[in-house]
């Protein structure tokens, strides 16, 4: 009975998006994505109201792992005693920026808009945001306060840059992602605790699979357009795979750890 709420909400979710493909698609009206007309990954484009079907649906693989999260920060006894467990809005925000980046991907791939390109990637920007500010306050006191306004005010930023200089997103998200990992080596030196690294270490793996297909399939090396199985879309599987199996490492964590004191 553990999973029944996160998958009764998932498939609530997944019923109320599915009358939005009836819908007569309004989107030639609205500025177009910068990945058009030739550059939005394999899938073919369609006219309808979803215009990339297969990439659009799998971006559901988020929003089914953020509610699994959310449900797991629900049981009183799932999370170990360390940063998550003194601080669990932590995990709120980490499973929202989560279900955030699918139903953003969903929206985009759904519309192949500007707007949709913007919540698409503000939701990696959520997610890589948080995971750099959570690691700064693994290694020091940082303080609910400051985690929120710096949180706030990094997105606002890069928000911002989704629209002056959106060309920079995938560039600027992946320094979020080296800056992650330089971050997990100096805690590593510097920490003395217990965690179960085969979780980041899948995480890693599978994100870095993902990047590998997500490349094969945007340069249309590896490439059926009105396939059933699409390299993006299975980009989207194993990035929200990596996503939860990055929420069990930080779960699993136990030891000499920062982050209770300082403001709140």
């Amino acid at each position: 009975m553990r999973f029944v709420r996160p998958f009764t909400l998932f498939l609530l979710i997944t019923l109320v998006l599915i009358p939005l493909s009836w819908l007569p698609a309004p989107w030639a009206a609205w500025r177009p994505a910068t990945c058009l007309p030739d550059a939005c990954f394999c899938e073919a484009i369609g006219t309808g109201f979803i215009r990339q079907p297969i990439d659009t649906w799998s971006n559901l693989a988020f929003v089914l792992v953020g509610l699994l999260i959310l449900e797991d920060v629900l049981r009183p006894s799932s999370i170990r005693s360390n940063l998550l467990a003194r601080r669990r809005v932590y995990v709120i925000v980490y499973a929202v920026a989560v279900i955030l980046i699918g139903l953003g991907s969903w929206f985009y791939h759904a519309s192949l808009t500007f707007v949709g390109q913007w919540f698409d990637v503000m939701g990696m920007y959520l997610l890589g945001t948080f995971m750099v500010l959570y690691n700064v306050a693994r290694l020091r006191p940082l303080g609910s306060r400051n985690f929120a306004v710096s949180y706030v005010l990094f997105n606002l930023a890069l928000g911002f840059s989704l629209i002056v200089v959106p060309e920079l997103r995938r560039y600027l998200f992946g320094l979020l992602l080296v800056v992650t990992i330089a971050l997990e080596v100096v805690i590593h030196r510097q920490r003395e605790t217990q965690i179960r690294t085969i979780y980041f270490i899948a995480a890693l793996l599978s994100y870095g699979l993902a990047q590998i297909i997500w490349t094969l399939d945007l340069n249309h090396i590896v490439c059926d357009p009105d396939g059933v199985l699409q390299g993006h879309a299975v980009w989207h599987v194993l990035t929200a795979l990596s996503a939860g199996l990055l929420y069990l490492y930080y779960r699993s964590e136990r030891g000499n750890l920062s982050g209770g004191a300082g403001n709140t």
